[in-house]
């Protein structure tokens, strides 16, 4: 995993009095300014070419803490006095990071300074022209300072750990076959895995386990082509399927079939590829909203590529 640190800013050595998350406005205001701040970023980076960051809920939470260290602790670097780097940051939230970067600064909150910072500064510019990141993290933090407010930004940068693709999978090659067979009796084509849809269909069921929820939305807003579409892969339709606590492919491929949603989706013929993949919940965790402890998460992509018949 390489990491990239870069610190913009200074350090005020006024007494410290940092706003508390159910504080005054000024935390909502600086959140508010995050996502406006992020707009302009994926401007820059759709730009020169690169696609834009999506953030993430884990490394914003990451972010927001090392901006509250900062002012609490009195410091402005990347490893806190009590020894918290961005490396264990970013694992304690439960995120699976590939590479990492973070750029930090203390301005104020006129967006446009915290831009012009980060795009004059060489290196942090370098962090936020990176194409290889595609999810972020960004947080401020508001120091009351007499008449002025300070803003402690943070921005965590992160390429999630790549998935091990396993294409021997037994149990999914036999729901693979399954519904090749139902749509043989429809007369559609069989469907052929394609491994950036294999790796789109192992981040959905291997997320479902790790952050304890159930749909084709994130708990962070990830949808089914947002997945997709960041493994590469081009489409003109997408699809997916998911189901949990059912072990047996068959079971799997008979409870989709009785479902009209999935049904759709395995008989519809203009569907050429796909990816499937299965993860096991390994402890009893309950999801909210859901009865019983799930266990097994299955997902099933479908995908019409872009360029099918040109």
């Amino acid at each position: 995993m390489r990491i990239l640190l870069i610190i913009a800013g200074f350090l005020l050595a006024a007494p410290v009095n940092a706003e508390t998350a159910n504080g005054g406005g000024g935390q909502t205001h600086a959140t508010a300014n995050a996502e406006r701040l992020l707009d302009m970023i994926n401007r820059e980076r759709v730009a020169h070419g690169c696609g834009p960051l999506r953030m993430d809920d884990r490394l914003v939470a990451a972010a927001d803490r090392h901006s509250l260290d900062m002012i609490t602790e009195g410091f402005i670097d990347h490893v806190s006095p009590t020894g918290s780097t961005l490396t264990s940051r970013v694992a304690d939230t439960g995120y699976r990071s590939g590479d990492l970067g973070e750029n930090i600064q203390v301005s104020s909150g006129v967006l446009s300074e915290v831009a012009d910072i980060t795009m004059e500064n060489a290196s942090q510019r370098a962090n936020l022209l990176n194409c290889a990141y595609t999810e972020t993290g960004i947080a401020a933090r508001i120091k009351r300072d007499g008449p002025f407010d300070s803003f402690y930004w943070t921005q965590i940068f992160a390429t999630p750990e790549p998935i091990q693709v396993v294409n021997s999978n037994r149990s999914t090659e036999r729901v693979l076959y399954l519904i090749n067979a139902e749509r043989a009796k429809h007369g559609c084509q069989p469907l052929h895995v394609e491994t950036r849809l294999m790796a789109a269909a192992n981040r959905e069921s291997q997320d479902m386990v790790d952050r304890h929820f159930f749909s084709h939305t994130a708990p962070d807003g990830a949808t089914p082509g947002e997945r997709v579409r960041a493994t590469g892969y081009v489409y003109q339709m997408v699809g997916e399927n998911i189901e949990v606590n059912t072990y047996d492919p068959q079971g799997v491929v008979e409870a989709w079939m009785k479902s009209p949603g999935h049904r759709e989706n395995i008989l519809m013929c203009a569907f050429r590829e796909t990816g499937i993949a299965v993860a096991y919940q390994p402890d009893d965790t309950a999801v909210a909203g859901v009865p019983g402890t799930l266990r097994a998460y299955w997902t099933q992509v479908f995908a019409m590529p872009l360029n099918l018949g040109r």
